[in-house]
């Protein structure tokens, strides 16, 4: 799916930004909903 490429990339672009937010996407990929 060309949606999840241009996420991840726009991902890699959060991460510099915001780590934490790293760490929401990492449970999502997982499918762990850690984050409400």
């Amino acid at each position: 799916m060309s949606i999840s490429e241009a996420q991840k990339r726009a991902n890699v672009r959060y991460q510099k930004k915001n780590p934490d937010v790293v760490r929401r996407i990492q449970y999502k990929s997982r499918g762990k909903n850690l984050y409400p």
